[in-house]
Parts: structure tokens; C-alpha cells; sequence
């Protein structure tokens, strides 16, 4: 029989853990003084017990219980404890000797306190139920550990004594060879040819290793170039990641039916990925056919769901990188402009002033009755001469005036979000083209608006996902010509909204805004 299926337990802790978990807890001198406390039950049966060594044993015994409901080898009591025992009970320290504490005695002391706290002792009654708890937790996740801890929490509830770490190795090693069993069953049952074919065709040799200087080092497996996806938001690896997307989401097609009778939790999808990502190609290649499904369909799920999260990732980081910089280059942009339009106003005002002085000085002349009008006129060519005004246009005129704060600032976004939407498009583009979204948990405009940007077209309907004020500026006169100029300028806002609407989202994403079919 392959390893698995024999009881080797499993290797729940590591050294430093299961040394922790075999050994008393370490108090303080003011967790020493609450747990090695006596209740009046305790002090009136420690008054029956002859021997020295069972009075510090009972003690010692009766404050680790306390603290972590498990009863421990005197071996591993903590000479720290025994010294504050033995001066508490007025008994010479060296005269102690904890080995001597011997297991019949233990158990004697055991029974009285477990029914003074009110527990009971972990049996074979106890221990079936242990087992159907254990059973009912690795169909959900697999994680030994995790386990581990919830048999014991379970344990505490029910009021029943916590049993040796082995004693829980075994229940839970036996609990996932057990479930491990009923999958694989599934997995034989329901397995077809062309799946074992795709299955196997993971590892198999596919790309060729190249040096720097173009030589040939070897091959790697096809599961090898799945184990890892880039995380830099450059377009390249943003591509090369959309690539794996399509390669895995088509194998998850393949594979859907199985997976489906599988009805593996996420946890121990995660598990058994885990396993094969840890694990050379070649040693999974080595076990036996069903298991070897198992793990490998568990990788492609698991894997399929993280590099569609991830890519929703890096979409949020691709659009956040081109707000920020959009908005400080328009906040440049207005300072700049600001300064421009403030020399222009002091320009306008000086020629209206002398313009206003020069209405003045012509009126005095016309209305002087004492001049003819060729010395009037003259008067006034003289005055014209002496005073000129740069006369501004209309149009210059009219800028200035609409040059308000919020007009320029939104004239300054509209231009600098349509002119860096390019960048976002390189980036960001193929993400969307290749994300599923869940039809009845998302916003149907929204879908819509995002249908016709994978289609690469703009429509009425899907422009109403956006603001009134940007709704305008990606239409011309009339609702139904849209401004092709400003395309691109819808497309990114389109996608700004779509990363606001992804960060209200805390649930994860394959079962939220986006769907995993």
C-alpha cells in the first residue's frame, strides 16, 4: 500500500510545537498563585493523602488540569512549579522526588479531580465521538493542525479531559486516510480517458530550459510552468498571467464534471495544492493514478481561482497607479494653468483701466463746447497715441471668463484621464477581456458597460454607469452620437468604476462580484 493508506501518523507539529503541547504550561508567579490555588474540596482531600510526593503530585496535577484540562507526565513537571508547590505545603523541597509519583496514584488523583471540576475521562465512548467530530471537520478543510486544535476545543465544551497528542494524531491521520479513500473512489468512478490523458499531460515535458548564451540546459514539466504567475503590473507579465487564465480555465472546463462530484471544500483544495506545489513533478508523477488525479485536480482549481483573484489584483493596482498619477497631473496641469490665466487677468484689467481712463478723457473732449470737432478729433488721436490699449479678442475674452476653478479642473480631468486611458487600455485591457462576473450579484449597467467594452464599442445604455457630467462628455449633440474622440476616455472611467465597485466587495471574489463557473 502507497504511504498514505498506512497508519503512519502524520506529521501534525513540528518539534518545538508538539514539545509545547506534551509539556505543562509555563505560569508566571501570578498564574502559579491562581492555578495552584486550593478550593475547599481540594484541601479536604489533600488531608487524606499520606504520602508527601501524592500531596505535590495532586497539586501540581490538579493546576495544569486547571489551565489546559490535560494531565501531564510528572517527568515533564516544571521544577519551578514543584518548588512553589512544596513551599506552599510546608514540604522540604529536596526531600520531593516527582518521579516517584507513580502512575496509580496519578490516576486515583485524576478520577477526583475530573469529578470535582465536573469532566469526564476520555474513554472509548468518548473517543467515537471524537472520531465523528474529527470525520465532520476534515470534509471541510484539511489542515491537520487546524484540526487539531478544534478536537481540543471540542474536548473542552464537552467537558471531557483532552487525551495525549498521539491519541489525536492517530484519530485524525485515520479521518483523512478515511475521506482521502471516499475521494479517490469518486475520482475512479467518475474519471474518464480524455481526463486522465489532460491530467498526465501535466507531467509531461513541454518547454525547453535556455541559457543566457542560447544553450539547452533540459526541460521542465507542464505543471512547473503553472506553480508560479508574476506579480508585476508590466504589460508582459500581465499578458503572460492572462495566458495561464485561459490555458487553466479551459482545463477547468475539462474537468468540470469531476470537480463537481468531488464537491471539495476550498480548504482542501488549498490543501492538496499545497501538496503538489511543495512537491517535485516527478514525485507526484510516482503515486498511484487516483491519487495523483486528486492532487493535480485540487492544483488546477485552486490555481485557476488564485490567478483570477490575482489578476483582479493587479487591476486594482493598474487603475489606482493611473488615478494617482492622472490626478497629480491634472492638479500640475490647473497650477500651471492658473498661473497663465492670472497674468492674463492682470493684463485684461491694466488695458480695461486704461481703456476706462480713455472713456473718460474722450468724453470731456466731446462735451467741451469750446472746440470744433477737427480739434476734437484730434484731441483724441493724440490721447489714443499717448494711452494705447491691446484690445483682446472675443474668444480670448470668452476663455478667461470660463475659466473658473471647477471649469478648468474638469476640463483638465476630461483631457488628462483620455489621454493616459491609453496606458491603463495596454494594461488593463486584456484583464477584463478574461474576467467572469457573477450576473445575479452584479450591477446589470454596469455588465452591460463592460459587455461592450470587451465587444470594444460604446453605447446610450452602458454610459449610464457613469456620471451625469461624464455621461456629456462622451456624447456629442445628440444621446445616440457618441464622441468616438472620447472612447478611450469612457473606457477608463469605465474601469475606475469598476475598481470602486471591486473594493466594496469583502467577500471573496469567486463567490462575490466575480464568478468562478
Amino acid at each position: 500500500m502507497e504511504r498514505g493508506y498506512k497508519m503512519t501518523l502524520l506529521q501534525i507539529l513540528s518539534d518545538s510545537e508538539l514539545k509545547n503541547l506534551k509539556n505543562p504550561p509555563e505560569f508566571n508567579s501570578e498564574e502559579r498563585k491562581y492555578f495552584f490555588y486550593l478550593p475547599k474540596w481540594a484541601e479536604k482531600y489533600l488531608e487524606t493523602l499520606r504520602k508527601d510526593i501524592n500531596k505535590v503530585g495532586f497539586v501540581l496535577q490538579l493546576g495544569y488540569f486547571r489551565a489546559v484540562k490535560k494531565n501531564f507526565i510528572p517527568s515533564t513537571y516544571h521544577k519551578k512549579d514543584i518548588e512553589y508547590v512544596t513551599n506552599k505545603l510546608n514540604i522540604p523541597f529536596d526531600e520531593v522526588d516527582i518521579s516517584q509519583y507513580h502512575r496509580v496514584d496519578l490516576n486515583r488523583n485524576k478520577n477526583v479531580i475530573l469529578k470535582n471540576i465536573g469532566f469526564q475521562t476520555f474513554n472509548d465512548d468518548e473517543k467515537k465521538l471524537l472520531i465523528e467530530k474529527a470525520d465532520s471537520l476534515v470534509a471541510r478543510q484539511l489542515k491537520p493542525k487546524l484540526i487539531l486544535s478544534e478536537l481540543m476545543d471540542f474536548l473542552i465544551k464537552k467537558k471531557i479531559e483532552v487525551p495525549g497528542y498521539f491519541t489525536l494524531a492517530e484519530i485524525i491521520t485515520l479521518s483523512i486516510n478515511n475521506y482521502e479513500k471516499k475521494l479517490i473512489k469518486i475520482i475512479r468512478d467518475n474519471i474518464t480517458s480524455e481526463q486522465k490523458d489532460l491530467l498526465n499531460s501535466f507531467l509531461e515535458f513541454e518547454e525547453k530550459i535556455v541559457s543566457k548564451d542560447k544553450t539547452e540546459k533540459g526541460s521542465r514539466y507542464n505543471l512547473t510552468l503553472f506553480k508560479k504567475f508574476e506579480h508585476s503590473v508590466k504589460r508582459k507579465f500581465i499578458t503572460g498571467n492572462v495566458d495561464k487564465l485561459r490555458k487553466l480555465r479551459e482545463l477547468y472546463y475539462k474537468l468540470e464534471e469531476i470537480v463537481k462530484a468531488l464537491n471539495l471544500s476550498p480548504e482542501i483544495i488549498g490543501y492538496y495544492a499545497t501538496i503538489v506545489s511543495n512537491s517535485k513533478s516527478r514525485k507526484i508523477y510516482e503515486r498511484k493514478e487516483e491519487r495523483k488525479y486528486l492532487y493535480l485536480i485540487s492544483f488546477i482549481v485552486n490555481y485557476y481561482y488564485k490567478l483570477h483573484d490575482h489578476l483582479v489584483d493587479v487591476l486594482l493596482r493598474v487603475v489606482k497607479n493611473i488615478r494617482n498619477s492622472s490626478q497629480r497631473e491634472t492638479e500640475k496641469k490647473y497650477y500651471e494653468e492658473r498661473k497663465e490665466i492670472t497674468k492674463k487677468e492682470s493684463e485684461i484689467i491694466e488695458a480695461y483701466t486704461k481703456m476706462l481712463t480713455n472713456y473718460y478723457e474722450i468724453r470731456k473732449i466731446i462735451k467741451n463746447k469750446n472746440w470744433p470737432d477737427g480739434v476734437k478729433i484730434k484731441n483724441i488721436e493724440l490721447l489714443y497715441l499717448k494711452n494705447p490699449v491691446d484690445i483682446k479678442t472675443r474668444e480670448e475674452l470668452e476663455n478667461l471668463i470660463n475659466s473658473n476653478s471647477k471649469a478648468l479642473k474638469d476640463r483638465l480631468k476630461f483631457e488628462v484621464f483620455d489621454k493616459n486611458s491609453r496606458k491603463l487600455h495596454y494594461r488593463a485591457s486584456n484583464i477584463i477581456k478574461n474576467l467572469l462576473f457573477n450576473e445575479k450579484s452584479s450591477n446589470k449597467q454596469m455588465l452591460q458597460a463592460i459587455e461592450d467594452y470587451k465587444n470594444d464599442k460604446v453605447s446610450y445604455n452602458s454610459i449610464e454607469c457613469l456620471p451625469d457630467d461624464e455621461q456629456d462628455a462622451c456624447l456629442d449633440d445628440s444621446p445616440d452620437n457618441i464622441n468616438k474622440s472620447l472612447k478611450h476616455f469612457y473606457s477608463s472611467k469605465l474601469l475606475m468604476i469598476l475598481n470602486q465597485v471591486l473594493l466594496t466587495w469583502s467577500i471573496p471574489i469567486n463567490t462575490g462580484l466575480l464568478m468562478i463557473i
